[in-house]
């Protein structure tokens, strides 16, 4: 929405442990004669102004970001060209932006502060109450209030029991569970909150054994106490 509205080129790449910072750089590729430079996503935004996103930064390897810190710092790109050496220096609407769930909970890999300290950082949490009845009635058309707002009180009833489990409860589960009853489904609330929201069983049931019981057994004791 903010590359659209601004009419900016949009580029993105998703990173993993096997991300590596050639790719969105660029690479060499076969061509009549000697090969050339091809510009990867990364660079074209930086030549073009255009917003870059890398989705699931912090999977990726500290060795293979600590290369952005100087592009980061000073917003000058060096490369290598079948033209030898270059400096490619980002254009002034050029913006990065990275993603992804920083928390321990969800990656083992803790990016450094130097690098870290290069961004200016935005701590997204989940929806207010109004807000997810918003989105489930805006991703389930003809949702009714009443429905939307009892899936809303017990998914945030459940997020909170999940995070004395140091486990995340999102919206994707919620909102399968609404496009599911608006098809029609005979399937009883009770079972579609099981099958969207509490699975994946290795997530909610299997090996998580605490004192007062497990995780599964609590999140569906508050489904009951609502349906």
């Amino acid at each position: 929405d903010y590359a659209s509205e601004r009419g900016l080129p949009f580029y993105f790449d998703t990173g993993s442990t096997s991300f590596r910072l050639s790719t969105p750089i660029g690479k060499f590729v076969p061509s009549p004669g000697e090969p050339t430079f091809s510009p990867g996503s990364l660079t074209l935004a930086a030549i073009h102004g255009g917003v870059y996103v890398l989705e699931e930064m912090p999977p990726i390897p500290q060795d293979e970001l600590t290369g952005l810190n100087i592009f980061l710092e000073t917003g000058e790109l060096p490369v290598i060209t079948q033209f030898g050496h270059e400096i490619i220096t980002a254009h002034p609407n050029f913006r990065f932006v990275a993603t992804g769930n920083f928390h321990g909970n969800y990656t083992t890999n803790e990016l450094n502060d130097a690098f870290l300290q290069r961004f200016s950082q935005i701590k997204m949490g989940y929806p207010s109450t109004d807000s997810t009845i918003d989105i489930l009635q805006a991703r389930a058309p003809g949702l009714d209030y009443e429905t939307a707002e009892i899936i809303t009180k017990i998914i945030e009833e459940m997020r909170k029991e999940a995070m004395t489990f140091s486990k995340d409860l999102g919206l994707k589960g919620a909102v399968e569970l609404a496009q599911r009853i608006m098809m029609g489904t005979d399937i009883p609330m009770r079972e579609l909150f099981e099958d969207n929201v509490v699975n994946p069983l290795t997530t909610y049931e299997n090996n998580i054994e605490r004192r007062d019981g497990k995780l599964y057994s609590k999140l569906m004791g508050i489904v009951d106490a609502n349906v």
